[in-house]
C-alpha cells in the first residue's frame, strides 16, 4: 500500500444515493489518487451496490463486527452501524498514516478541503481536524444561544450527568460528519472504549436520541479534555439544515448564501428527510441530482414520504 491516506464513509442501504454522490464528486476532484485511497465500509450491501462503489474507486469493505453490534444491542438502528465503527477506523482499515471520515450525505465541491484536512491531521498528530457547528451564516446565531446549549447540556447528560453536560455544553460542538485523524492518535482507543460504553447504555424515553448523538458527542468530550481540536473553518464542512446555501447565479457553485458567498468545500446535506424539498428545490446535491437513477429517485421520494 502507497497511500498515506484513505478518504472513508459509510451507511445503511437508504444512503446509498446520496453517498454515491459523495464517491462520484470525490471521482471529479481527481481520487483515488497515488496518495489517498477511497473506501466504503458496508454491510447491508447487495452485490450490485458493492459493485458500483467499486466502479466509482472506492474500496469496499465489510465492517466486521456489524452483525455482533446489531443482534448484540436491539435498540440500535441500521444506520447506527455506521456511527459505531467510526473510532474503529485504524482496525477495519489498517495501514494508513491519516483516516479522513466523511458522512454519506455529504458531497466534496472543492478538493482543497480534502487535503486541509488529511495534512492537518499528518501534521497534528494528537489532534482531531474538524469544524465547530459555528458560523455567522448559521440562522441559530440570530436565535436564542442559550436554548441550543441548554438542549446540548441535556444530551451530554444522559451520558456523563448534569454536571458534565453543562460544562461540556459551554463548548461549541464539533461535526463529527468530517473529521480526520492520523493513525497514531491516541483519541481512536479513548473514542472506542467510549463508544462501546455508551451504545451499550439505556437512555429510557431518550434512547433514539441519545444513540443518534452518542459517538459525536463523546468525540467531543475528548476533544475538550485533551484540548484536541484543529479546526477548520465551517465551509469545509457546511452544515446545510442549519442554513441552507444558495447555487452561486454566475459560476454554479453551491456557496454560502451571505455575501461574500464563499464556495463551500464539503456540503453537508444534514437533515435529509426533512429538508430533502429545500435541498432538491436550490439544486444543492451533487451534479444538482443529476447522476440519480429512475430508482435511485423513487428512493428517496419514499424515504421523504416516510
Amino acid at each position: 500500500m502507497t497511500a498515506r491516506a484513505v478518504v472513508v464513509t459509510s451507511c445503511d442501504r437508504k444512503y446509498l444515493p446520496l453517498a454515491r454522490g459523495l464517491a462520484l464528486s470525490l471521482r471529479a476532484c481527481g481520487l483515488p489518487s497515488p496518495d489517498i485511497d477511497l473506501a466504503f465500509l458496508g454491510f447491508d450491501l447487495g452485490a450490485s451496490d458493492a459493485a458500483s462503489l467499486s466502479a466509482l474507486g472506492m474500496r469496499v469493505t465489510e465492517i466486521p463486527q456489524a452483525r455482533r453490534w446489531l443482534e448484540g444491542m436491539p435498540a440500535l438502528k441500521s444506520y447506527n452501524v455506521a456511527q459505531m465503527v467510526r473510532p474503529y477506523l485504524p482496525e477495519v482499515l489498517a495501514g494508513y498514516e491519516a483516516y479522513l471520515w466523511l458522512d454519506g450525505d455529504t458531497w466534496v465541491q472543492e478538493g482543497r478541503s480534502v487535503l486541509l484536512f488529511i495534512e492537518g491531521a499528518l501534521a497534528y498528530r494528537d489532534r482531531v481536524v474538524a469544524c465547530p457547528e459555528l458560523d455567522v451564516s448559521y440562522g441559530y446565531m440570530t436565535e436564542s444561544l442559550s436554548r441550543s446549549i441548554d438542549n446540548l447540556a441535556r444530551l451530554y447528560g444522559l451520558y456523563y450527568g448534569a454536571q458534565a453536560g453543562r460544562r461540556l455544553a459551554d463548548r461549541p460542538m464539533v461535526n463529527s460528519g468530517a473529521f480526520a485523524m492520523a493513525a497514531a492518535n491516541p483519541i481512536w482507543a479513548a473514542w472506542r472504549s467510549e463508544v462501546d460504553t455508551l451504545y451499550a447504555g439505556s437512555y429510557g424515553a431518550d434512547q433514539d436520541a441519545a444513540l443518534h448523538m452518542a459517538e459525536q458527542l463523546s468525540l467531543n468530550r475528548l476533544i475538550q479534555e485533551r484540548s484536541a481540536l484543529l479546526p477548520l473553518p465551517a465551509a469545509n464542512n457546511y452544515i446545510c439544515s442549519l442554513q441552507l446555501p444558495m447555487r452561486h447565479p454566475s459560476t454554479g457553485k453551491v456557496c454560502i448564501s451571505y455575501p461574500p458567498h464563499e464556495p463551500i468545500g464539503i456540503v453537508h446535506l444534514s437533515r435529509f428527510a426533512e429538508m430533502r424539498p429545500h435541498y432538491l428545490e436550490r439544486g444543492l446535491m451533487f451534479d444538482r441530482g443529476s447522476y440519480l437513477t429512475a430508482e435511485e429517485r423513487a428512493q428517496l421520494d419514499g424515504w421523504q414520504a416516510a
